[in-house]
């Protein structure tokens, strides 16, 4: 169990013993609203230690922490509310009727739980798209590096200029991958891979050649890629 999930629980274990100390030794009258005000308090506060575990049981990291925050929040905001109705209705509940009480308790219940779940789900699918984006930034990242690297290997003045240009032509284009442009991404791979092998051959008129190409091809990558965020 994580760190900050012991210090949650150990938090919600006072309340806990709070709560039972207040709820027993202060004389309320012990009609049926006590009692149904009772255990929803005891529900509220079990509830909010499982929204506190599943808030942070992804890890101690910023990130994590930033987005169980919510989860939290949720869960917090439901036992305030619920001990609220609590003592209100250990307090006076032999003068509101019996259904009143439990139509509310009920509803916190419904409307806490359906949002912890929400937002449980809105932290996937927002851990879900940032490692979708980490992967699809992969594929020019390792392009960008092969590119790069080309112009070290290069002696010749005039080619080098090429690969200079087709470095930056790299370094500026679209980061974020996408399904459309996985096969011209491999193109580029494979294009990259044989100018090294003309550099390493002192193959200039290759070299200038191959550079063209992949120039095109990533110029088209870039187009197809804009294309799909216009449509977004």
């Amino acid at each position: 169990m994580k760190k900050t999930q012991i210090r949650g629980i150990v938090v919600l274990a006072a309340v806990l013993a709070a709560y039972l100390v207040l709820a027993l030794v202060i004389p309320f009258n012990r009609s049926p609203g006590f009692w149904l005000g009772f255990t929803f308090g005891i529900i509220a506060i079990v509830v909010s230690a499982a929204g506190f575990i599943i808030a942070f049981k992804k890890g101690e990291t910023v990130k994590s922490k930033f987005y169980g925050f919510p989860i939290a929040v949720i869960a917090c905001i439901y036992l305030v509310v619920q001990l609220v109705v609590s003592f209100i209705l250990m307090g006076v509940g032999f003068l509101i009727p019996m259904w009143i009480g439990l139509i509310i308790c009920v509803l916190l219940f419904i409307a806490a739980v359906i949002g912890l779940v929400a937002a449980d789900v809105s932290r996937d699918e927002i851990e879900r798209i940032d490692e979708a984006q980490k992967v699809d930034t992969e594929n020019m990242i390792s392009l960008r590096s092969k590119a790069g690297a080309l112009v070290g290997l290069c002696k010749d003045d005039e080619t080098k200029k090429l690969l200079q240009k087709l470095s930056d032509e790299f370094r500026f284009g679209d980061p974020v991958s996408n399904d459309a442009v996985k096969s011209i991404e491999s193109e580029l791979d494979v294009l990259l891979g044989e100018i090294q092998q003309a550099v390493l051959d002192g193959n200039g008129e290759a070299v200038a050649d191959l550079c063209a190409r992949a120039g095109a091809q990533l110029a088209e990558r870039n187009r197809i890629c804009k294309v799909g965020k216009a449509r977004i």
